[in-house]
């Protein structure tokens, strides 16, 4: 029987837009909070009647993202990171770009603490040319210049795991995965009704709390939880230049996730975000860069609903989802006795609504065909107005929209044994800008009777121009998409009976098309190209049944072809270890963790004209433990920095010194 969805959505009219005031974690004011706050209470009196639930037994890792199936680990041909639940609880930080971090392959970076900006770039290509997801949501704002990701508000309450592609995945993601994927995954609900809490405090005056209800009853799962954090933090402009005030942040979230599955074969979800933050910022890292009341207020909202469909005894699965998600920023800067001339009152809206359609065709007991169509459709906006001792400025970007609809088409097959081929195409059709073809042939192959995996992958990939490049004073209606062309080729070999598992992957992507700013005509321009390549080599090693080893490094060498330098802010070299020890009764944990990063070019905008700089190598060291004292108790401590490295990710910001944190969790 033929299963035909159809989805019809009416946009609600926006809020009027918020004005900013002193934001509060511990006050929940506007509908969005009501209704998360809601879910919980509905859920709360359930939970809490209930004994928690025991564990569930650890089942085989399989990864959803590099192929849009749950494919076991082993047959996955992209280069993969996995942050699975039990890895976000024992590093016990705050927020989703601190697990980041020690990703191989990735960097982070940060203008500031808490709230600043954040760029990741992985393989050293540009940030913007990584999708990322939230359950399939796309999370890029189209209201930035080139529709890049600002994961600084998005905090790791609520989060399952995390999945790292890397390489591109247009063909199936489309524009934007140039570089590859991240996919965040919110925690589903499942077993008896549970009531989990949790506080923290520690250093700069930052406290973080969260409440989460979740549980399954029949044919209904629920997962709803909201958390707070509130912190002094330090200067975002860097202390030793001169710089003393100190920049707050302050965080509201929530989150919910239900499915409802009224037959056996039929599942129908729901995804909800919200996120509401107030950063305290500077004018500029460096000397002179403090400012006592430049604000930046974020909303977010992430919403998708979904069906899934298992049709000819789980032959044919139907997949459709609805997505939105909305982005608002607003800054204000008034004048000030140490700034009398300089004032910033800017506004920037973006929305990005999503259909998708999925189906997965399972032929015989080895291949799987999956074909699907998205339609992405975006819009945005902002006003820009400023003024300084050299006179007034303004930037407007009246609404502007443009839509994208792809094609797509994978094939994956295990002809024999250990052997698994993947191929796919995609054709993306664009509102404003040329179309775009894209494909993707990935293998791996595990060698009989030996514990060694080699793996391969080749393919491309495309960003579409975002509405600013487009529209702006300084766009360009005749840009065409940037382009990539990646390989990479890695081996995975088990030693000692799987209790140690090494892995070395080399890669290589060139870029062409990138859009950059032209001099000469003042306009953005496809003028740019660039080249990655680079090594990552991994360790895993259980050394006895309570200790475990993990160890990377990356080598990237990514260089602007045009002028023979390196890209800013990518280093070259990147170590990660982390040692992690759990007691025999299980009840103690303890996560020591490093991270060293290698130098790396910035530019120093202090002087006239600006001139190009390199960060020195730093090397941050730290630690985080838990322990249980009840069947439902724990405590932790965590410390960040723990031998106060002082160090800079971004010329003239600072970074947190040596910072130590305590809480308590409980399950009722």
């Amino acid at each position: 029987m033929f299963l035909f969805l159809h989805v019809r959505a009416r946009k609600s009219p926006e809020n009027t837009l918020f004005v900013p005031s002193s934001v509060s974690c511990s006050v929940v004011a506007r509908w969005n909070s009501a209704f998360l706050l809601a879910g919980l209470l509905v859920a709360a009196p359930v939970a809490m009647s209930a004994p928690p639930p025991e564990s569930d037994p650890t089942e085989g890792e399989v990864i959803v993202t590099a192929t849009r199936l749950a494919t076991p680990k082993r047959s996955v041909a992209s280069s993969t990171t996995v942050l699975t639940n039990d890895d976000l609880r024992k590093i016990g930080a705050p927020m989703v770009l601190d697990v980041l971090r020690d990703v191989p392959g990735l960097d982070v970076v940060q203008t500031g603490g808490l709230g600043g900006v954040t760029s990741v770039f992985i393989r050293g290509a540009n940030p913007e040319h990584t999708v990322t997801l939230l359950d399939g949501i796309p999370m890029n704002d189209p209201s930035s210049p080139a529709r890049a990701c600002d994961l600084a508000n998005i905090q790791l309450d609520g989060i399952d795991k995390i999945e790292v592609v890397r390489g591109p995945q247009s063909t199936l993601y489309g524009s934007d995965a140039l570089a590859g994927v991240i996919q965040i995954f919110t925690l589903p609900g499942k077993g008896a009704p549970r009531c989990d809490a949790s506080l923290e405090s520690g250093a700069h005056h930052t406290e973080t709390a969260r409440l989460r209800v979740s549980g399954s009853q029949k044919a209904l799962s629920y997962s709803v939880g909201i958390s707070g954090l509130r912190s002094d933090g330090v200067s975002a402009a860097e202390v030793r230049d001169g710089n003393s005030e100190r920049d707050g942040y302050s965080n509201f979230s929530g989150t919910t996730r239900l499915r409802y599955s009224p037959r056996d074969d039929l599942d129908l979800d729901l995804t909800y975000r919200y996120v509401d933050a107030r950063s305290e910022c500077d004018n500029f890292g460096g000397v002179g860069g403090d400012d006592p009341n430049n604000i930046l207020f974020t909303r977010q909202r992430f919403l998708r609903i979904g069906a899934h469909a298992r049709m000819f005894d789980g032959r044919w699965d139907q997949k459709v989802s609805l997505s939105t998600a909305t982005h608002k920023r607003i800054n204000r800067n008034e004048t000030d006795s140490t700034h009398p001339f300089d004032a910033v009152d800017s506004r920037f809206s973006g929305d990005l609504d999503e259909f998708q359609w999925q189906n997965d065709v399972r032929i015989g007991k080895r291949d799987t065909l999956t074909v699907g169509f998205d339609r992405r459709k975006e819009s945005a906006d902002s006003d820009y107005r400023s003024t300084s001792m050299f006179g007034p400025y303004t930037s407007h970007l009246g609404r502007q929209r443009a839509s994208l609809n792809g094609g797509y088409v994978q094939y994956m097959s295990r002809p024999v044994r250990g052997l698994t081929l993947d191929v796919g195409g995609r054709s993306d059709k664009h509102s404003l800008a040329e179309g775009k073809f894209t494909y993707r042939a990935a293998s791996t192959y595990e060698l009989p009777r030996d514990p060694t995996r080699i793996r391969a992958t080749y393919g491309t990939g495309f960003k579409a121009p975002s509405l600013y490049q487009l529209f702006s004073e300084y766009g360009n209606r005749e840009l065409r998409p940037e382009e990539v062309k990646a390989w990479d080729l890695g081996i995975e070999r088990d030693f000692f009976h799987a209790r140690v598992t090494a892995g070395l992957t080399t890669f290589r992507s060139d870029f062409v098309d990138l859009i950059s700013f032209d001099d000469l005509t003042f306009k953005a321009e496809n003028i740019a190209r660039s080249r990655s390549r680079g090594i990552e080599a991994s360790l895993w090693a259980r050394m006895t049944p309570q200790v475990s080893v993990v160890a990377n490094y990356t080598h990237t060498d990514a260089v602007d072809l045009d002028c023979g330098l390196t890209l800013l802010r990518r280093e070259k070299d990147k170590y990660g270890l982390s040692l992690n020890y759990r007691s025999k009764d299980r009840k103690s944990r303890l996560n020591l963790r490093m991270r060293r990063v290698g130098s790396r070019p910035d530019m120093d905008f202090s002087t006239w004209p600006s001139e190009r700089t390199l960060l020195p190598v730093y090397t941050v060291v730290s630690l985080s433990g838990s322990r249980q004292l009840a069947r439902d108790t724990s405590v932790t401590v965590r410390v960040e920095n723990l031998f106060d490295e002082h160090y800079q990710e971004v010329l003239g910001y600072g970074t947190l010194g040596a910072s130590v944190y305590a809480g308590v969790r409980s399950s009722f």
